[in-house]
């Protein structure tokens, strides 16, 4: 058995240190083309992102960008890709690649995501953690490695690699530690600095917009039952929960996503990882692609990808100082530009009916014949109030900050699942292999609510597509509070039944960019400062009185 071969890029790293950020895009995005059918395609927050960073910094440090499309967007794979999830394995294989052919001590690992690219970003964190980067002669063997740690644990596994790239392959709960000695001892995988006497190659960040499904990627149960969907034990997370290898991670989430298949993958750091990742999930008001970006109103994906934008400067990263104006410049002539947005609109908008927490709608009956076809356009009605008349009399028809249109996908693919609403604060730890949730809540998820939420419910936002008034059911159906500590602080308080591991989740504290864009977009009266003058009491009502009148 041979010891690590040593690696001179390893080892003697050039004077001018890299970060290398991977940029893993959404179900059917793809900034590489930027155009579908001949017209200019809604980028994500990923591909704005992408778009943002500086190449070199004030450090001297060099940003080096990786863009992944995302699955579905091949000429032949827009409904394999998009709806079952094939072509993931394939771009993890590309992203981690890339990063051990890059990769050399000092070097800082930054991954992006979104959606499936959101679940391709973890698992890529997952593999870094556990196999370390694989060297040269160890990337001849990626794919026998990836499956050997998809199915650790997977019960009656017949291994299809035998012998490959080793014998006697550990399996069980700590094969992870095991296998990663044996990658080392043979000079496949280099786990730590300095030739393997220096740190551990951590990941510097990992910054995922609205994860999904229970697995990390959304399953539609009729399409599992006909055969046509992917399988659980061929694309799911390794580990749900974070790795100490992992130094930061951040999670934009969406409160008003209504699709079954979509229901959120939130991290939680386990009693071993105490102190030691820096972990922030923050839910925001809107559906999936509403957080995530790609919607011709990219108003409220405005408002994730500047808080997205201050996580990452946190931890160094940097981006192009025009990038702000020129974000809100488009969205300005969206608002300008679109047809519908012609007259302000008279007619006040009914209240959300009230839903439980769980999966309120399922439709029963035959699998559509248009599986193919594609979601329905949709388009915000302007039949009702958008905000209430100080606000929408000043502004009209841009919408200011906190207030773009909830839009959400009408895909027959994902109609037959029915309809949920999401629970904040409320999710249940899952069965890593299976997916079935498991009586015990997640633990130490550090989730807040964003300040907009409190923003949308006082002005008298919209709800999914401008049809209803907003009212934050995923809080206030569950019996979540809205209340303010004598310290200034907003924050929501649990009144419900349940016996949740935390009563009170706070509103995340707002970072530069976000600052910016709330000056760029915030209308005239400032939204921000106009409810800032608002009474708790009147805020609180609002909330109440959606409720009580469903």
């Amino acid at each position: 058995m041979t010891t690590e071969i040593p690696q001179s890029a390893a080892v003697s790293a050039p004077t001018q240190k890299k970060r290398l950020i991977i940029c893993c895009d959404g179900t059917w995005m793809n900034s590489d083309k930027g155009y579908k059918k001949g017209k200019p395609q809604n980028p994500s927050n990923v591909t704005r992102l992408a778009r943002s960073f500086k190449r070199g910094c004030t450090d001297g440090r060099v940003q080096v960008i990786n863009y992944q499309s995302g699955v579905g967007t091949g000429s032949s794979d827009a409904v394999s890709g998009g709806a079952f999830g094939s072509g993931i394995a394939e771009h993890m294989r590309e992203s981690y690649s890339f990063i051990c052919a890059n990769y050399v001590d000092g070097d800082e690992i930054i991954l992006l995501g979104f959606s499936r690219g959101a679940f391709t970003a973890r698992s890529i964190a997952g593999m870094i953690a556990d196999l370390g980067l694989l060297t040269r002669e160890g990337m001849a063997f990626f794919y026998p490695v990836f499956k050997d740690m998809q199915n650790w644990q997977t019960k009656n596994y017949k291994d299809p690699f035998p012998g490959i790239p080793f014998e006697n392959k550990p399996r069980g709960e700590t094969a992870a530690e095991d296998y990663r000695r044996m990658l080392v001892e043979h000079g496949y995988t280099r786990a730590v600095e300095g030739g393997g006497s220096g740190k551990p190659i951590t990941i510097k960040a990992v910054a995922v917009f609205d994860t999904v499904g229970s697995l990390g990627i959304p399953s539609v149960p009729w399409m599992e039952k006909m055969g046509l969907s992917h399988t659980t034990t061929e694309l799911r997370f390794y580990d749900t929960a974070l790795s100490d290898r992992i130094e930061n991670a951040f999670h934009a989430l969406a409160l008003d996503e209504p699709r079954p298949p979509f229901s959120p993958s939130l991290w939680e750091r386990p009693a071993s990882n105490k102190g030691m990742t820096n972990l922030r999930q923050v839910w925001f008001p809107g559906s999936h692609s509403n957080v995530g970006g790609g919607w011709p109103d990219q108003g409220m994906a405005n408002v994730t990808m500047a808080w997205m934008m201050d996580q990452l400067t946190t931890v160094g990263v940097e981006f192009d100082p025009g990038s702000i104006r020129r974000m809100l410049v488009d969205t300005e002539k969206y608002y300008k530009d679109h047809p519908m947005a012609v007259t302000i609109p008279v007619k006040e908008a009914p209240k959300q009916k009230a839903k439980p927490s769980k999966v309120v709608t399922k439709v029963k009956g035959t699998v559509p014949d248009g599986v193919k076809g594609k979601a329905k356009k949709v388009k915000p009605h302007v039949n009702f109030k958008w905000a209430i008349d100080p606000i929408l009399e000043s502004n009209h028809p841009i919408r200011p900050w906190g207030t773009g249109a909830l839009l959400q996908a009408h895909s027959p693919v994902y109609t037959f699942s029915g309809t949920i609403v999401r629970s904040p604060g409320m999710y249940h730890k899952l069965n890593a292999y299976d997916g079935k949730e498991l009586p015990e809540y997640l633990e130490d998820t550090c989730e807040e609510i964003h300040p907009s939420v409190r923003i949308r419910l006082a002005v008298r936002g919209l709800n999914l597509d401008d049809k209803q008034q907003w009212s934050a059911a995923a809080l206030t159906n569950a019996g979540w509070q809205l209340n303010k500590g004598a310290d200034g602080r907003w924050f929501w308080e649990y009144k419900g039944k349940e016996d949740l591991p935390k009563k009170i989740l706070y509103e995340a504290e707002m970072g530069h960019y976000e600052k910016r864009i709330l000056e760029l977009a915030g209308g005239q009266p400032n939204i921000l400062e106009f409810v800032e003058n608002m009474k708790l009491d009147n805020i609180a009502a609002l909330a109440r009185k959606s409720v009580s009148k469903s």
